[in-house]
């Protein structure tokens, strides 16, 4: 899943911020990339709660991720986003539906 960048398109594994990673089939993350950190809260994922978010530059496995939590997303350069899913992932590979935020 490459992630907008910075630059304000959508990348390739290569630019991408996060990157959704299946090792196998049973073995899925989130990763960042390129700098960027994430982090998951309860609730809405408004812009003061990824402030406080504890950020890491861990992979996040796909299984820790529902409805009812969102990542958020700083990029290297210190943005902030945040997004969370619109329905499961899935059988492996997955598809991540997602609804997302990002702030200046």
């Amino acid at each position: 899943m490459p992630a907008t960048g910075d630059a304000g398109t959508e990348g390739s594994s290569s630019g991408a911020d996060i990157w959704f990673e299946a090792i196998t089939a049973a073995e899925r993350y989130l990763s960042p990339q390129n700098g960027a950190t994430i982090g998951l809260v309860r609730g809405t994922g408004d812009y003061e709660s990824c402030l406080r978010a504890r950020m890491s530059d861990r992979r996040l496995p796909v299984d820790k991720l529902s409805e009812s939590v969102a990542v958020c997303v700083r990029t290297d350069r210190g943005k902030l986003s945040s997004f969370r899913l619109r329905g499961p992932v899935g059988p492996s590979p997955g598809v991540l539906k997602i609804s997302y935020v990002v702030w200046e």
